[in-house]
């Protein structure tokens, strides 16, 4: 385990994959967000406990979906802010669904469940 997370060095690097997949091109907040939505469901009686269950849970996660998870590379920006938010940075006023802001209207989150609020090319909701 590293020594300053719950999690295995395989998790670290889900982690680091789905942070850089889902959240490329955004600025450090926006790649907390991501992990603060994956930490807020591994809490939530409504999603698994696993870190991978989570990750790997269907139709959740695009990157997962269409390669891009598979073929990530993590870059030390990415990896600096997973373990910001590791370490308590939370943004996230409770989320446990992220979209993109372009789907915000059309998408089943958009309208199933009450949006909290736009970062990036993100729209988060509860």
């Amino acid at each position: 385990m590293d020594n300053c997370t719950p999690f295995t060095t395989v998790e670290m690097d889900m982690l680091y994959r789905i942070a850089w997949a889902e959240a490329r091109g955004e600025d450090d907040k926006g790649i907390i967000l991501i992990i603060n939505v994956i930490l807020n469901r591994l809490r939530s009686p409504k999603f698994p406990d696993a870190l991978k269950d989570v990750i790997f849970q269907p139709n959740q996660f695009s990157p997962v979906t269409d390669g891009s998870f598979d073929a990530a590379t993590p870059d030390q920006r990415t990896k600096d802010a997973v373990h910001r938010a590791l370490s308590g940075e939370d943004h996230s006023k409770g989320a446990l669904w992220f979209n993109s802001t372009a789907l915000q209207n059309t998408s089943w989150a958009g309208r199933n469940r009450t949006h909290l609020f736009n970062h990036g090319g993100h729209s988060f909701y509860i």
